[in-house]
């Protein structure tokens, strides 16, 4: 990431500084009206199409076979210039969670794409993306030991507790169950710690948990620690829609209240492929679901928002819906829309603020929407942010800024723990045809950040390393034989810690046309990119590490000189305080006796 772009980051934490007007851009919310649900919509088709199964020439849905390839030892980890981008598998989907307190270490999920162990779906990094270590997802009951795939992550309760979520198939059947798997070591190990045991096919699976009050949750302890699954139910051997439901599952992983929320008979449809998300009282969930439909060509993406209470025993169900038109055009005669000759998601992702400030209890819902769906020649896709203060009753909406005439698309967002809202995406920047807006020969992944819930945006910066720009073939090849899957349905955006000690990382798919994989079968690799404001020891922001850092850091903690760009640049001890001697006697044994290097702390991770 070049200077220029570390400096929109610098001056968000330092509200004091006259240039903060210039480095955010205010929006406007406005009051949306509740969408009308058409009688044509549809549930949104099975993600696990072209990750785990693929249709055969007669059109049956059949499980992909394993390769059979060499023993090779697993790959190492390549830190690349500029990101900095973190190499952890070939692979896409990516899903990623931080421990509550260790904002270092981090568990990815992802899916591998089968060409080297198709069990090793997940990594953990305890040094805060420098590295990672691959780990296996666990084996499922019975013969329900084939792929995983559709990875999530959640950090538990417990300090050094994480839960990843997959589905696995049944290598004899075209069923599938929903597996969690727990961590207490960080994510060194998984073991099994739920499986949704039903002979049909699962899909779409997201979980979450339910918060104690120290984690942001609600008064009280009876439910803190359920975990709650959400999964589709496609019927024995993949049949057809049978409904959506939302399982409730101890602290122990036992299974308890089991739900129906939605369903092609009774209950009513009202949405599938859905997100839990607990709330801020104890027990309560709000669950997003989604829908595809309308006139004239089915390209109105809806969403639906119940509120489940008690773990499982009330619901309010469809307390609203928002609509928008899909980002992207058809593919092919399917109900999937996308870009650059592959989907993208559509669904949107929601989070809530869990911390003690002033907008505790919101929920922030992101979405692609497309600005000119009409028009393929112009923009496909803007990042709209929609926010309920009425637990999901009614919602406003804004257009989150970004560059003007650009197509954006997979829109990640993360509520942290101060309230601050963190965005990723990804953008198409050139093409053969109208600059790329639809298809594109390359793209790049954005960040952008508010501070005062969603009001304001930090000016976005690109934050992964030009040598990591996707470059991607122009015009893009017929992919409809894997359900037009490449990078996946999803990414994330995570953060973690307070002002300028936050982290931030994002955990990506990317994608080099021209680049063989580890056994030359594949373009897609996952990556993980931290967004860095600044460099250790580096006081004076001149972008290198030497006397005059010690002349400038002597001259504030002596003389209240100006203050280090951003703070923790002049933490050099990595204490986490203020810059103080300590710090100056460091930074001198650096560079006068070569002593340690100056530490590597929140916002200053280079």
């Amino acid at each position: 990431m070049s200077k220029k772009c570390y400096m929109f980051l610098l001056f968000v934490f330092f509200p004091c500084l006259s240039v903060l007007s210039q480095t955010f851009q205010k929006v406007k919310f406005t009051p949306e009206p509740a969408a009308e649900v058409p009688k044509d919509i549809q549930p949104m088709a099975p993600s696990a199409e072209g990750k785990a199964i693929i249709k055969d020439v007669l059109g049956n849905y059949v499980t992909i076979k394993r390769k059979e390839i060499p023993y090779q030892p697993p790959l190492k980890s390549d830190v690349l210039v500029g990101g900095p981008d973190i190499y952890l598998q070939d692979g896409s989907e990516t899903a990623l969670a931080i421990n509550y307190d260790n904002m270092n270490n981090l568990v990815a999920g992802y899916n591998e794409h089968w060409d080297f162990n198709p069990d090793i779906t997940h990594s953990n990094s305890t040094n805060g993306n420098i590295s990672w270590t691959s780990r296996s997802f666990p084996v499922g009951g019975g013969t329900y030991t084939d792929y995983p795939f559709d990875p999530w992550a959640n950090p538990g309760n417990a300090s050094s507790e994480f839960y990843s979520t997959q589905i696995r198939n049944d290598a004899a059947s075209a069923n599938s169950h929903s597996v969690v798997s727990r961590s207490i070591d960080g994510g060194a190990s998984f073991s099994l710690f739920f499986e949704r045991v039903k002979a049909v096919f699962q899909d779409r699976e997201m979980a979450d948990i339910d918060r104690t009050s120290a984690r942001g949750g609600g008064a009280g302890s009876t439910h803190d620690g359920k975990v709650y699954l959400c999964y589709d139910d496609w019927g024995a051997g993949f049949s057809g829609y049978v409904g959506s439901f939302l399982q409730a599952v101890s602290s122990a992983g036992a299974p308890l209240t089991e739900i129906q929320i939605s369903g092609t008979g009774a209950p009513p449809f009202r949405g599938s492929q859905m997100q839990p998300v607990p709330g801020i009282t104890d027990g309560t969930v709000y669950v997003m679901a989604s829908a595809i439909g309308g006139v004239p060509s089915g390209r109105t993406i809806f969403a639906y928002f119940h509120e489940i209470t008690g773990a499982g025993a009330g619901a309010i169900y469809t307390k609203s819906t928002l609509s928008w038109e899909a980002a992207g055009q058809q593919l092919g005669v399917t109900s999937r829309w996308g870009l650059n000759g592959h989907r993208i998601d559509n669904h949107g992702y929601l989070d809530i603020d869990l911390s003690s400030g002033p907008r505790r209890g919101h929920l922030y819902f992101i979405y692609n929407r497309n600005p000119n769906s009409f028009d393929a020649t112009m923009d496909q896709g803007d990042i709209r942010l929609s926010v309920s203060t009425t637990g999901a009753s009614s919602w406003a909406t804004t257009t989150i800024p970004t560059a003007a005439g650009k197509t954006q698309y997979f829109p990640m967002l993360d509520v942290d723990d101060q309230g601050w809202l963190h965005v990723s995406y990804y953008q198409n920047e050139s093409g053969l045809v109208n600059g790329g807006v639809l298809n594109a020969s390359s793209a790049n992944l954005y960040y952008t950040l508010s501070t005062n819930g969603g009001l304001s945006w930090l000016t976005p910066v690109q934050i992964n390393a030009p040598a990591n720009t996707l470059d991607m073939p122009d015009p893009p090849p017929d992919r409809s034989a894997a359900a037009y899957y490449l990078v996946g349905d999803y990414a994330q955006v995570q953060a973690r810690g307070t002002a300028s000690s936050t982290k931030v990382y994002t955990l990506w798919t990317g994608f080099d046309k021209d680049r063989s994989g580890a056994l030359g079968d594949t373009d897609e690799r996952v990556l993980c990119t931290i967004v860095c404001a600044g460099k250790s020891g580096d006081a004076n922001g001149d972008g290198s590490v030497g006397i005059p850092d010690i002349i400038y850091l002597a001259n504030y903690v002596f003389k209240g000189g100006p203050e280090p760009f951003p703070i923790c640049a002049g933490d050099c001890n990595g204490s986490g305080g203020n810059p103080a001697i300590a710090d100056i006697i460091y930074l001198s044994n650096h560079v006068f006796k070569g002593g340690p290097v100056p530490v590597k702390i929140g916002l200053c991770c280079i």
